[in-house]
């Protein structure tokens, strides 16, 4: 999550507007290779953290995973239209904060379920 995060820093703006830039005159198929190779990085990091929560919490109990799945669909589709809505009144920098503390906000929530989910691993394997 750290590296998908440094990957928005200010260093990298720079390099960032620099490709735009550059890819504004381009045929459309090197326009979505340029964007497609910008946020590909970003991409793989944020796409982590469902398939692991999932497997934590189904160390502890399966029974609920059709309900995360669920949850994560409707948060997927509402979380969009929120961005959006956000990025429209308060600037593109104010939505990356807030979905960056949305991230930073599960990091305690994962550390607590990977400790419960540790004892119930061992207590499976015996």
């Amino acid at each position: 999550m750290v590296g998908a995060f440094g990957w928005l820093s200010p260093q990298r703006a720079v390099w960032l507007s620099s490709a735009i830039a550059a890819a504004q005159g381009a045929h459309i198929l090197a326009r979505a290779a340029t964007t497609v190779a910008m946020i590909t990085r970003v991409g793989v990091m944020l796409g982590f953290g469902f398939p692991t929560g999932l497997r934590i919490v189904q160390a502890i109990d399966p029974r609920p995973t059709p309900w995360f799945w669920g949850i994560n669909g409707a948060a997927g589709v509402l979380g969009s239209v929120l961005a959006v809505s956000v990025s429209i009144a308060f600037g593109i920098s104010m939505t990356l904060r807030l979905g960056a503390l949305c991230y930073a906000v599960l990091i305690p929530v994962s550390l607590a379920l990977t400790s419960k989910a540790a004892p119930m691993a061992d207590h499976r394997a015996r």
